[in-house]
């Protein structure tokens, strides 16, 4: 009879203890993600495992950020009108935004969801101090975030906000909002 439910040891052996051995290696420091040492910037890292949102260190870089209302929040490449516009009817999308709970929006990923780089943190830092973001993106089949994670906690933590606005596409909106709701979960 084969065995469905494996550990990864018993899959990889040795392998994956010299895998996650190697990983421990690569740790970042996690004063990194108040302040990023820009020196480490290139240098190979893992992603650091935070057990939830508040073990997240507050930002210390530095930064000047500016206030919530005056973020240029754009849509990403594939919602701007000049884009799909060139695409059959069928394939455009059109943006919706929600204000939704963005510790709920992540709910989804579980504890992957505090698993974060370093490099990419400060680099979501460097241009929310610049004062543009692009929208997060939510899921299509059902509330969750697609694309954006980093920068939902980022805009919650440096603007102790809740509440976050998501970008969906309108055709496919029905089933997000709902599971939005379900979660009591909506904004604005």
């Amino acid at each position: 009879m084969t065995k469905i439910n494996m550990s990864l040891e018993e899959l990889f052996g040795d392998k994956i203890k010299e895998i996650r051995a190697r990983e421990t290696e690569f740790l970042p420091d996690v004063n990194w993600f108040s302040s990023m040492d820009v020196k480490k910037i290139n240098t190979f890292m893992t992603k650091y495992q935070f057990d939830g949102f508040g073990d997240i260190p507050v930002d210390t870089s530095g930064f000047t950020y500016p206030a919530f209302e005056n973020i240029n929040f754009e849509l990403p490449p594939h919602f701007q009108p000049e884009i799909t516009a060139r695409l059959p009817e069928e394939r455009q999308r059109k943006p919706m935004i929600v204000w939704v709970d963005g510790l709920l929006l992540l709910k989804h990923l579980g504890k992957g969801a505090f698993c974060i780089d370093p490099r990419r943190w400060h680099h979501i830092k460097t241009y929310i101090s610049k004062g543009n973001v692009t929208y997060p993106e939510g899921l299509y089949n059902e509330f969750g975030v697609s694309d954006g994670r980093h920068r939902a906690l980022l805009l919650m933590q440096l603007y102790k906000r809740r509440f976050i606005p998501v970008v969906i596409d309108e055709k496919h909106s029905e089933s997000f909002i709902a599971g939005a709701r379900q979660l009591n979960a909506l904004g604005i």
